[in-house]
């Protein structure tokens, strides 16, 4: 089975575009603190998050540098080419639950209390059900 559940801070706000196919997908990186070592802060851990079709347009504009969310979903392993010819390999987090939290960062602003969660099969609406 592969399934994983990440909480922490967003790096870089998401970036909406349209594939060659004209599917919506939206990329960020996840900052994902590690416990602390010998009483010393670690260096977070970073993850690159896709998020594919409606979900990506509805939450582009929420998904911004600093807020908080927790995302759940698949990983992926995908290879590029570098510039200089090299082939790479990066681990991406496929997500299909993204919990908005609010703002990650002290002195910032909280969102409001309630939390946006969208899933790949839901639809946005109104309602608050």
């Amino acid at each position: 089975m592969n399934a994983c559940t990440f909480a922490g801070r967003i790096g870089t706000s998401a970036e909406l575009r349209q594939t060659s196919n004209d599917q919506a997908v939206a990329n960020f990186s996840l900052a994902v603190d590690r416990p602390k070592r010998n009483g010393e802060k670690q260096n977070p851990i970073w993850i690159k998050v896709t998020v594919w079709g409606k979900m990506a347009e509805a939450l582009t504009e929420y998904l911004t540098k600093g807020s908080s969310i927790t995302v759940s979903g698949s990983i992926d392993l995908r290879e590029y080419n570098t510039s200089d010819g090299e082939t790479r390999t990066e681990l991406v987090l496929n997500a299909r639950d993204i919990t908005l939290q609010g703002k990650g960062n002290a002195g910032e602003a909280a969102e409001p209390a309630e939390k946006k969660t969208t899933t790949k099969n839901q639809k946005r609406s109104n309602s608050p059900f």
